[in-house]
């Protein structure tokens, strides 16, 4: 005996799998994008803190949230140049800065505004 559901039930249109393909197609490609994405990225943090110029600067900001894409530092440096400028840098909940810490900042000599906090 076929239950009555089973006998009304509209079988999926033509268009609707072809999204379905394209959509899973779509999402199959974005995973590697964002992973060469992200490691680029990466790479040009870690040949900035290599190459770039060193100075010393001042925690001015943490936030402690506890979600952990929240949990960040703002850092002040004063370039070559003299202007006082800012670096931001993500927090691991390891790790418990203070405001006032001096820490060492690595800056892009062309471009001071392009900078990283070394070791966060």
């Amino acid at each position: 005996m076929t239950s009555t559901r089973a006998m009304f039930k509209k079988p999926k249109s033509v268009l609707r799998r072809v999204v379905n393909v394209l959509l899973a197609a779509v999402l199959m490609l974005a995973g590697p994008a964002v992973m060469i994405t992200s490691y680029q990225q990466v790479h040009a943090d870690e040949e900035l803190a290599r190459t770039g110029v060193h100075v010393t600067g001042t925690i001015t900001y943490f936030s402690d949230a506890r979600k952990a894409s929240n949990r960040d530092i703002t850092v002040e440096f004063v370039a070559a140049d003299g202007v006082n400028r800012y670096a931001h840098a993500p927090l691991d909940h390891e790790q418990h800065p203070y405001i006032g810490e001096q820490v060492t900042v690595s800056y892009r000599e062309q471009q001071p505004d392009q900078a990283v906090v070394l070791g966060y």
